[in-house]
Formats: structure tokens, C-alpha cells, sequence
């Protein structure tokens, strides 16, 4: 009777490299979609933006979100990215020519789909660290994706059908620069704007849930009335580095997507009515305008280092008659959980 031979095994340095290399691609630098994507032709009576902050970490944090991106890229069509500043961690970019150009933002955002689409900047107090003019100059000596023409700056989409009407109008501000210096432009865009949707972009809150900064109410003050004169729709910040959707009584619908990357922090569950959702995850917001409705979802994944990426959508509509109500009640209503 022969017996059988036994097999052994080695482990070389060189496997386990491999199977190192695996499990990280596995857990935090998930494969990229680089599949075939042709982008669809652009229907200007609809626009859906992805709204980025708190982003430029170039770690698992933030390849994960920009997985997610490139997914919702394809599933929703998007028009343009929007960031709400906090760019490049942990203190901006030194030029043009910084590093941090490629590895946090041309070959982090890589994919087919997001290829064809335009990122629109905003400064955050972490890219003020460095040199924030560089991230203007970039505009026009880039590879011009990105879009940042001076620290506050406009920029309109879409249209009205039988109308000469824009869709949408987005100011864009610069929280780290004096807000009473900014208010003239703010009023000369938004309150002769025809648009029909009229947002205001900045880093900083006015109001936000998070428990680091919910005691700061500075733009509460120097912002919120000026927003309120020109009739603005929603106000998008990022610097809290959760997912929140707050509804204030008389006062614009505020978006906080503020998880692109950096590890998210704790939302505080007292005294938040006005809290419609509230997330410490990793993610971005996008918003769909149309001309009777804006649909706002959160699409999140983990920021935990061992967790698989797993998507999640939380989704809410907003109608545009119900915002124009002197006297209205809520009019956030709850459509995919």
C-alpha cells in the first residue's frame, strides 16, 4: 500500500505581498469602474448636481466616495460636480504645479463618467492653509475639469421651456473672506436672477447639527438675511464632516455634504427638529432640479478602515410651489429609505 504524499506549503514574502495587496484593494482602494461609458446627450430642462466637501484627503476615504461617484455618474446623469471647499488636506495646494493636483484630484476622479464632467470649486478654511490662489489659477492652466475663477464667483444651467429663463443659478461664496464684502454680489446675481432654483454655496454652516460647530452661528448673522432678502432656495455647506438635511421655518432648505473624505464626525441628537436627516457616514448629496421639484438624496458608504464598500441612498423631494408659500409647513417629504 503506497501512502500518500504529503504537500507542503510556502509562504514567500512575495505571495504575501500579493494577497496583501488584495485584501487592501478589497477594503480600501475598491476597484474603479473603467468600463465603457458614453455620456448621454443633456436634457437642460432637468439638471442633477453631486455636491463634494471636506474631500481631499488622498486616502481609502476618499477612493471610496469616489467610487460612489463615478457609480452615481451613470445611474443619475450627473451635470457637475460641486465642491463646498476643504479641497486638498490638510493645508491646501502651494501651486499649480502641487502634487496634490494628481494624486488627490485628476487621478482620484479618473473614471469615464466623471471624466466628462466639471468640478465647480469653493475654497474651505483648510485651503486657505496654503495658497488658494493657485486653486484659481488652475482654472485656466489645468486640465480644465475644474472650475474656480475667483474666491466668489456665479454660474447658471438649464432652462425654462418657452422661456428665456435659467433653470438654476449657484452662487458660490468664500466663508474665509469677509462675507459683508461678497453681499452686493450676492444681491446683484440673485435677486435680479430669473432663474427658478437660486442656491448659495459656501464652507462654513449656518446651520448645522454637527456637535463641533453647532454653537458657531457667525453666518448666521452676517449670511442668513441677505439669503432670505434675495429669496434664496437652499444654502450647501460642507466643514461638518457628516450628511445632514435641515428644514428651517422661513428660511432656505440647508444641504450639508461635508464627508468626501475626511473621517466624519458626530451629529448632536438634542434639540434637532429641524433635522430631516442626519449621517456620520462617508458620502455626497445630489440634487435634481426640474422645473416642479428638487430631489435631494445622500448616497453613503463606511469610513471604517475593515468595512466593505456598501452603498446606501437616502432620498427626499422638496416641491418648488410649497417653498414659495408665505405660511408653508414642511415641505420635505420622505421618498426612498
Amino acid at each position: 500500500m503506497v501512502g500518500k504524499k504529503k504537500i507542503k506549503w510556502f509562504i514567500t514574502p512575495a505571495s504575501l505581498l500579493v494577497i496583501g495587496l488584495g485584501v487592501a484593494n478589497y477594503y480600501f482602494l475598491p476597484i474603479e469602474d473603467h468600463s465603457y461609458h458614453k455620456s448621454p446627450d443633456r436634457d437642460d430642462q432637468s439638471i442633477t448636481i453631486a455636491i463634494l466637501g471636506d474631500f481631499g484627503t488622498g486616502d481609502f476615504r476618499q477612493r471610496r466616495v469616489s467610487n460612489l461617484l463615478e457609480s452615481a455618474c451613470r445611474t443619475f446623469d450627473i451635470d457637475f460636480v460641486q465642491t463646498v471647499g476643504d479641497n486638498f488636506y490638510p493645508s491646501g495646494v502651494q501651486s499649480i504645479t502641487d502634487p496634490k493636483w494628481k494624486t488627490h484630484f485628476e487621478s482620484m476622479y479618473s473614471t469615464p463618467c466623471l471624466m466628462g464632467v466639471n468640478f465647480f470649486g469653493a475654497l474651505g478654511n483648510h485651503d486657505y492653509e496654503s495658497n488658494p490662489q493657485s486653486q484659481i489659477d488652475y482654472t485656466s492652466r489645468g486640465s480644465e475639469r475644474w472650475f474656480l475663477p475667483n474666491n466668489y464667483y456665479s454660474h447658471s444651467h438649464g432652462t425654462i421651456k418657452n422661456s428665456n429663463k435659467k433653470l438654476l443659478t449657484t452662487v458660490v461664496l468664500d466663508t474665509e473672506f469677509p462675507i459683508e464684502k461678497q453681499k452686493k454680489f450676492i444681491e446683484n446675481e440673485l435677486a435680479l436672477s430669473e432663474s427658478l432654483w437660486k442656491i448659495v454655496i459656501g464652507h462654513a454652516n449656518i446651520r448645522t447639527f454637527g456637535q463641533k460647530y453647532i454653537n458657531d452661528d457667525r453666518h448666521e448673522k452676517l449670511l442668513l438675511p441677505t439669503l432670505k432678502d434675495t429669496s434664496t432656495d437652499f444654502y450647501i455647506s460642507g466643514h461638518t464632516h457628516s450628511l445632514q438635511l435641515i428644514e428651517s421655518k422661513g428660511e432656505p432648505i440647508y444641504v450639508i455634504s461635508g464627508s468626501g473624505g475626511k473621517t466624519p464626525r458626530a451629529i448632536t441628537k438634542e434639540n434637532n427638529t429641524d433635522l430631516i436627516f442626519g449621517a456620520e457616514h462617508l458620502g455626497f448629496a445630489l440634487i435634481t432640479l426640474t422645473k416642479t421639484d428638487a430631489t435631494v438624496r445622500f448616497i453613503m458608504t463606511s469610513s471604517r478602515l475593515f468595512d466593505k464598500d456598501i452603498e446606501k441612498e437616502i432620498a427626499y423631494k422638496i416641491n418648488r410651489y410649497c417653498l414659495n408659500e408665505s405660511r408653508r409647513k414642511s415641505c420635505v417629504k420622505k421618498i426612498i429609505e
